[in-house]
């Protein structure tokens, strides 16, 4: 009971240290470099989810959910390597 409780406590002062404290989490920080790659790329969201394979009506929608600094979800491996395959650089120097 007692790792319960401490485990618990070390949970939230982790919970507001993150809350109150500017580090990014990895996934923000991967999310932060692919919204830098998207900008330098030069092209828009519409051509990089068309180049991704998603169809026209829903890439921009797509690449913005990819790109969202409050989205919930992590992205997954094949999309992260179907954006940087759509930009044409490698994941590694990306990430």
């Amino acid at each position: 009971m007692f790792w319960f409780g401490a485990a618990t406590t070390q949970s939230n002062n982790r919970d507001m240290t993150s809350k109150n404290s500017k580090l990014l989490s990895p996934i923000e920080s991967i999310r932060s470099k692919l919204r830098e790659a998207a900008a330098a790329s030069g092209m828009s969201k519409q051509e990089i989810g068309e180049a991704m394979g998603y169809s026209s009506g829903g890439a921009r929608q797509a690449v913005s959910r990819l790109l969202n600094p409050n989205a919930s979800n992590d992205p997954k491996l094949s999309t992260l390597l179907s954006f940087a395959d759509a930009i044409k650089r490698p994941l590694r120097e990306i990430l």
